[in-house]
């Protein structure tokens, strides 16, 4: 499962670097990983959310996760 994870975030870092992204990719000079939440709000148990909170556990990182209603429309994301 770990290695499932390292493979898909590394490919999504490579994949950001291909597509204009309207969100910043680096955050005090480190590259941080996006998520757009496309949850309704208040939901309780947001993938997104959980899958932030584990990498942020295991890899010193910074996450952002912002609201599908922030970034313009049809717009790719990037993670």
């Amino acid at each position: 499962m770990l290695k499932k994870l390292v493979g898909v975030i590394i490919s999504l870092f490579s994949l950001s670097v291909l597509a204009n992204s309207p969100v910043p990719l680096e955050i005090n000079g480190q590259k941080a990983l996006v998520f757009i939440n496309q949850d309704p709000p208040g939901t309780r148990c947001n993938t997104n959310v959980q899958i932030a909170a584990e990498i942020a556990n295991a890899y010193r990182l910074p996450i952002l996760i912002l609201p599908q209603t922030a970034v313009p429309p049809l717009t790719p994301a990037p993670s």
